[in-house]
Order: structure tokens, then sequence, then C-alpha cells
């Protein structure tokens, strides 16, 4: 709380809460974003270390009930007419069921975090290339194999499973800024 702003800690006084004033200043990552959305890719570097160690402590550390709410997630991608759609809210369900399914508290808010953060960068990229009836093939079958990773207790491959998937991702974010 001290370092975003909130309280402020005096030696032998206590804790101190800041006024509302003080504790709103403008977020220096969201104004570097807005000034050069190629950096997004550099964020996204950090989801991707993230998301394999999420991934991998996932398929050691997961439930039944893990498995069935990142299965829960997949099935919305189906549409009623039994083809796929992708969207941004199915897409952060997925990937925060595997940061919660690692029992990893941090894992799922900093995965929680970098998406909601970046979401207003990346959400229209990712809809827009993912109207590609192949886009949205290979990110469905690339949840797909994380999954079934993840539900075979196999860490290894779940971690590699999701860096080819975040790869994938962040070379289509490189080719749309470029």
């Amino acid at each position: 709380l001290e370092t975003l702003g909130y309280i402020e800690i005096r030696k032998r006084k206590g804790i101190f809460v800041k006024s509302i004033e003080s504790t709103l200043q403008l977020d220096p990552l969201k104004k570097l974003l807005q000034e050069d959305q190629r950096k997004i890719v550099q964020l996204y570097e950090v989801r991707s270390d993230i998301e394999q160690a999420s991934a991998h402590a996932a398929a050691g550390h997961r439930h039944e009930a893990d498995l069935d709410t990142i299965a829960t997630s997949l099935a919305q991608f189906e549409d009623p007419s039994g083809g796929l759609r992708f969207s941004w809210q199915p897409d952060l369900d997925f990937h925060c069921a595997i940061a919660r399914a690692s029992h990893n508290l941090f894992r799922v808010h900093v995965t929680l975090a970098i998406l909601e953060f970046a979401r207003e960068f990346i959400q229209p990229i990712l809809e827009n290339f993912a109207a590609s009836d192949a886009h949205t093939a290979t990110i469905i079958g690339q949840h797909r194999l994380i999954y079934e990773t993840i539900a075979a207790g196999d860490a290894e491959a779940a971690r590699r499973a999701m860096k080819t998937h975040l790869d994938w991702t962040n070379q289509k974010l490189i080719e749309h800024l470029h």
C-alpha cells in the first residue's frame, strides 16, 4: 500500500492513510503504452514468463474443480451453432483459471492485473485478428492443448504449450503493430 501511495509509514510514529488527492496520479506505465503501443510486446513477454510458470504449476497442483473451471472457460469459445468464436472475456477467464489452478495467489493477481491493464490496447487487436476462422481455430486449439497437458499432469508439456501459445500471440501483436 505504501508503494501504491495509499499509506505513509513514519518511523516511530505509525502508519498514516494519505489523502485521496495524494494517491491520484497518472499511471506511468499506461502513459508509456499510450505513447508507444509497441511496448505492449514487452509487457506480454512478462505475461508469458508468469503464465508459463502458472501452467507448469497448475499441472502439478490442480484439482478436479480447477480442471472443470478451465474446461468451462474453453466451452465459452463455442457458439450455439457448434462453431468457434474468440472474444476477450473467455480468453481472460481461461488464463485466470490456469493461474488459479497453480494455487498461487500472486500468479492469479499478477495475471489478472496484466490482462486488465493491457485490455484497452490488446482487446481490439486480438479480436480483429481472431475474426479470421483460421486464427480462431489456432488460438482455441492452443488453449485445448494447454488444458490437456494440465489435465494430464505433465508440467513441462503444459509450460511448453503455454509458451507456444503466447509466442504465437506475441508474434501476431508484433505483426499488427509494425
